[in-house]
């Protein structure tokens, strides 16, 4: 391996508002703070979100999360998280159960619905009374991917509840994918 080759990772535009610091370098490289170049600080960002909210409404409807990480803007309104990860500004609805799931930037849990070992990505809305994770057959038959030890993967290309439709059978609402 050689030891005079310098890896950078460029990004963060021309870096015009630093000239004359970057015409002979790329941004990343520009010294900052002495020792230091721009491209050894981590650069995060934090959501203008509020704090995750837990709705209590009566002992039936009490938003509950367990040994999870919930980020600012989401609001468990009613329903129940275990053992999961909450992007900003998630929803999960009254009655609406995510176990050993990820669940990207605004997903969307409608009441009822059912989430189990799943990574679902930012924006898909998961309508009321759906279940995710519980039948493999079923996952694979609306077209999710599901990996050999049961994860079910759900991206955004997939559709999100434009492709699942609700069937009235005896008064009961049945989805269909």
């Amino acid at each position: 391996m050689r030891d005079d080759v310098l890896t950078l990772i460029l990004a963060g535009g021309r870096g015009a508002r630093l000239e004359p610091l970057t015409r002979d370098r790329a941004k990343p490289a520009v010294p900052f703070g002495g020792a230091y170049r721009i491209v050894d600080f981590i650069h995060t960002y934090h959501p203008n979100c509020p704090p995750p909210k837990f709705v209590f409404a009566g002992n039936q409807r009490c938003g509950q999360t367990l040994d999870s990480i919930v980020c600012p803007g989401s609001i468990v309104s009613g329903g129940r998280v275990e053992r999961s990860i909450l992007g900003p500004r998630v929803l999960i609805h009254s009655y609406a159960q995510v176990q050993d799931s990820i669940l990207f930037d605004s997903v969307d849990v409608g009441r009822h619905a059912k989430v189990q070992r799943a990574i679902i990505d930012k924006g898909v809305k998961i309508p009321e009374g759906m279940t995710i994770g519980c039948d493999q057959e079923a996952d694979r038959a609306r077209g999710f991917t599901v990996t050999e030890s049961g994860l079910v993967v759900i991206p955004k290309s997939d559709g999100g509840p434009v492709s699942w439709t609700k069937e009235k059978t005896n008064g009961r609402q049945r989805l269909l994918s």
